[in-house]
């Protein structure tokens, strides 16, 4: 675990989550973020406390390839377990019965595009780097979601964009786009198993709805209300149902992955 890994980890964190955990002024750098933004916020709260995590982050290797044909990976913290990724439909409904406020302002299809295609070549050097596969064809989507976020007022915060990153219409990583200080920057995550889970998501359902239970516990859900749990234990932390908290702006499908017209492709090279 570097310290310059460290720093990128800790300047990942999405601006609400450092005072969430924290309660300190946020900062992002003006710069790209490769990885480990998934897992950054829960540092957070160890950073705040006079401690830190290592094991957790060094786990995370970059010399941790995956099988790219079923999209497998490391255990790093927000790795899901693909084999037990569907957990019925039994959910503890809790949230008021209101759907979620809508706040921020979406980014336009023109500027997700114009804003890949500036940036296309270093996100495919860092995915071909993390799972050695340079030459092969990297598809960066244009097309993406916003998730739904549980806590006392449901919300969906349309600064945050999430991108799917694949290979051969596979998940195998994500880029998450947001607005800071009226720049765009993004946060690349990549490793893991959490890829397995989204997959899985998406071939049982053609449409699923993502959530945070408070930020940084990630679950998709399904129309039947199947909870699939992108980070472990996510499922303890949905307090709604898909006909609450489904919208136009959280929900994704496997038709758009597959879409064409959604995704730019780069190839690049060692």
């Amino acid at each position: 675990m570097t310290t310059e890994m460290f720093v990128n980890a800790i300047n990942g964190i999405r601006p609400e989550l450092i005072e969430e955990a924290a309660y300190i002024s946020p900062a992002l750098v003006k710069k790209p973020i490769y990885k480990y933004a998934a897992v950054a916020a829960v540092f957070a709260l160890f950073v705040a406390g006079g401690t830190f995590a290592v094991s957790y982050l060094s786990n995370t290797s970059t010399n941790n390839t995956p099988d790219i044909s079923n999209i497998g990976g490391g255990n790093d913290l927000y790795g899901g377990n693909s084999s037990n990724a569907i957990y019925g439909n039994e959910i503890n409904i809790t949230t008021p019965n209101s759907k979620p406020e809508i706040k921020g302002t979406p980014f336009t299809d023109d500027e997700i595009t114009a804003f890949i295609e500036e940036n296309k070549e270093h996100i495919a050097c860092a995915i071909s780097a993390e799972y050695q596969i340079f030459g092969e064809e990297i598809q960066l989507f244009t097309k993406g979601y916003y998730h739904v976020v549980l806590r006392e007022t449901n919300c969906v915060d349309l600064d945050y964009l999430t991108l799917p990153i694949c290979v051969d219409n596979k998940i195998i990583a994500n880029m998450e786009v947001t607005r800071y200080n009226g720049e765009m920057l993004y946060t690349i995550n990549a490793g893991g198993d959490k890829w397995n889970v989204m997959n899985e998501a998406l071939e049982y359902s053609d449409e699923i709805a993502f959530v945070f239970g408070g930020f940084v516990n990630e679950a998709a859900i399904a129309p039947d209300n199947t909870v699939f749990e992108i980070t472990p234990y996510a499922k303890n932390f949905i307090t709604a149902g898909y006909d609450l908290l489904a919208n136009e702006y959280n929900t994704f499908s496997s038709s758009e992955l597959n879409n064409e017209n959604n995704y730019i492709t780069v190839i690049a090279k060692e």
